[in-house]
């Protein structure tokens, strides 16, 4: 910072990197004139540097070192100084570009490249270029950033190169390259084979609902149930119950095909595979993987707590899940190998939602929403609500994310920045997870006995149905669009024209 005397400096950048054998001229100004100038090298000072600009140069022969050039100005307001930080790098060494592993995704996914890893032996890079050498072209966000990203809107099945340049202070660089391999995106499941159904919590159903309450079968387990069933695409259910168990039952008949014994209740909804592989958590603070067929276990994952967050599985088999713990967990589908955990500052009981560019959002008991690259479990961005997120988010066609709170609110956030697009106010806390109407409308239940239609652009509210209790559950909507919610007062909504 400029003061005294001094009205500016050269060079402005402060510290000063300096190489082996460059010179660097060190100048400041000062009024009023005449003025008296004395320079110091490391707290000595430099014989015969008497004027305002001082020429520096370092031999290479000195290690790697820090140090302060400091001049000292006297007019006739007194005594001022001005001192830079140098730092020496020794003998410079090139730089080691790091363009990050080779990744896979799929088309519309948005990829990030990450040079982070680059190093320099005298930490002294400078700048980051990026290029597309191969494949289809992409637009990358900044080419000269060390973590760029591009949407891979190109066709299924491609291959794209990227080459990562790194330079330092005395102009040496390196350059590495990645591959970027772009899946066509899987064909959809049928069936209702995870919790809301799809990746993307719509809780919308391509079937149409029961249109009479005519009872065709009713299985009794040990306890009662709290999970919500999954349906394989051949109509098998498959639900937890609170007498320890999982149960296979034929869609048809209710009659049972299998059942699996865990540890503690399992209240969490099954999320099935595309291989039919049946996900499922449970009290003990085990995700178990069975077989969709018999029901023996092909793995278990065991967390730090009770699991009461229903798994969401991504387009490539990785299974999504949060814990008691605190943590959101992202496991191999195949072998229940953990790829990451992301640690956020509560409870995670909501199940996590997939957008379509391979971004995970949940919510905690910490009053968050959180947006995470699916890849990494890096954070992209946090949104605070006013108290605990315990609703599992619902993704628009558009990105934005549909969430509520037990602040009473339910939220809109852009997919990419989590801005707050819109919040609409319900009178008691919303734990129910939103459902998106074909249309766009939202669809929520609020423990103020009220389910709500909101304009999924806006927030303005289109209707409100009151129930005769509080209506914590999620709504899910079928083809013909009637809406089909439960409540406290023992009863089961479906609401339509």
């Amino acid at each position: 910072m400029l003061s005294g005397c001094i009205i500016s400096t050269s060079p402005k950048d402060n510290p000063v990197v300096l190489l082996p054998g460059q010179a660097k001229t060190f100048t400041i100004r000062v009024l009023p004139q005449p003025a008296k100038y004395v320079w110091y090298v490391g707290g000595n000072v430099v014989p015969g540097a008497t004027v305002n600009s001082f020429a520096y140069m370092i031999d290479d022969v000195l290690l790697p070192s820090d140090f302060t050039i400091e001049v000292r100005a006297t007019t006739l307001l007194g005594i001022d100084k001005y001192t830079w930080n140098v730092h020496y790098v020794g003998t410079n060494k090139p730089p080691v570009a790091e363009a990050g592993p080779d990744q896979i995704t799929y088309v519309g996914y948005t990829v990030t490249l990450d040079g982070s890893g680059s190093t320099d032996p005298d930490n002294n890079i400078i700048s980051y270029h990026w290029e597309q050498i191969g494949g289809s072209q992409v637009t990358l966000s900044n080419q000269n950033v060390v973590k760029p990203h591009f949407v891979a809107d190109v066709p299924g099945e491609s291959s794209l190169t990227f080459e990562l340049k790194v330079t330092d202070a005395g102009d040496l660089s390196s350059t590495d390259t990645c591959i970027v391999t772009v899946n066509s995106m899987p064909s959809p499941t049928p069936g209702w084979t995870m919790f809301r159904h799809d990746r993307q919590h719509t809780g919308r159903s391509e079937y149409v609902g029961a249109q009479v309450a005519t009872q065709k079968w009713a299985f009794t387990t040990g306890d009662y149930v709290q999970s919500s069933p999954a349906i394989g695409s051949d109509g098998t259910v498959y639900v937890g119950g609170e007498d320890n168990k999982v149960y296979a039952l034929d869609g048809e008949t209710g009659n049972q095909k299998w059942a699996f014994t865990t540890g503690g209740g399992a209240s969490t909804s099954p999320a099935i595979g595309a291989d039919g592989t049946v996900y499922v958590g449970s009290f003990e603070g085990i995700i178990h993987a069975l077989d969709g067929e018999t029901g023996n276990q092909k793995w278990a994952f065991t967390m730090a707590g009770y699991v009461s967050s229903s798994p969401t599985i991504g387009v490539d088999g990785t299974v999504y899940v949060g814990g008691y713990d605190g943590k959101v967990y992202a496991l191999d589908g195949a072998t229940g190998t953990q790829k990451w955990a992301f640690t956020t500052g509560g409870w995670v009981r909501s199940s996590p939602a997939i957008g379509a560019d391979g971004t995970v959002y949940v919510g905690s008991y910490n009053h968050k929403v959180y947006a995470l690259v699916g890849a990494t479990g890096n954070q992209k961005w946090e949104f605070l609500t006013g108290n605990a997120v315990y609703s599992s988010p619902a993704i628009g066609t558009d990105g934005t994310v549909y969430v509520g709170s037990e602040d009473k609110k339910v939220y809109a956030l852009d997919g990419a920045t989590g801005t707050q697009k819109w919040a609409f106010t319900t009178g008691n806390m919303v734990d129910s997870s939103p459902a998106i109407g074909s249309d766009g409308t939202v669809y929520v239940g609020s423990y103020d006995g009220k389910v709500y239609a909101l304009d999924g652009a806006t927030g303005a509210q289109k209707w409100a149905f009151t129930t005769g209790g509080g209506a914590s559950t999620s709504p899910a909507i079928g083809a013909d669009g009637t809406v089909y919610v439960g409540s406290y007062d023992r009863n089961v909504y479906a609401i339509g024209e």
